[in-house]
């Protein structure tokens, strides 16, 4: 368990889970969205049956519906498993990092705009419909 004083956002995140598993309803996904200088999914290290499909079947989707090209880190790559490997043990919900190139979107081949990060984020409504099977809205 995180420490409320060294890590009160982690402790945080923690509660959250914990009384939302607690009241029935599952978490089927958590993904880490933030900029870096590379850009890529991180998946976490786990048996759990049909992770990596579903974690191939998401960058996938990102693919298609996004502007998201740069690929994925092998399982457990990097710092990922903290936050994937703990949440996928601990919770079984099924976790990635998705890390996006803050200085370059490698599909246009320039910097990222303003309107590219709206443009993202109103796509991944489709991405995130398409992996759980819903209907967009």
């Amino acid at each position: 368990p995180a420490d409320e004083q060294l890590a009160p956002e982690n402790a945080a995140l923690e509660y959250w889970i914990e009384h939302h598993l607690q009241s029935g309803k599952p978490i089927n996904l958590a993904m880490c969205l933030h900029n870096d200088s590379g850009g890529q999914l991180h998946p976490g290290l786990t048996n759990k049956p049909d992770y990596a499909y579903k974690m191939k079947r998401l960058e996938d989707l990102l693919r298609r519906h996004t502007w998201f090209t740069e690929g994925s880190q092998p399982p457990g790559c990097g710092g990922a498993d903290v936050f994937s490997g703990g949440l996928i043990e601990r919770y079984g919900i099924d976790t990635i990092v998705a890390e996006y190139n803050a200085e370059r979107i490698a599909k246009f081949n320039r910097p990222p705009l303003h309107w590219d990060w709206i443009t993202y984020g109103r796509k991944l409504v489709a991405v995130l419909c398409d992996y759980f099977e819903l209907s967009q809205p």
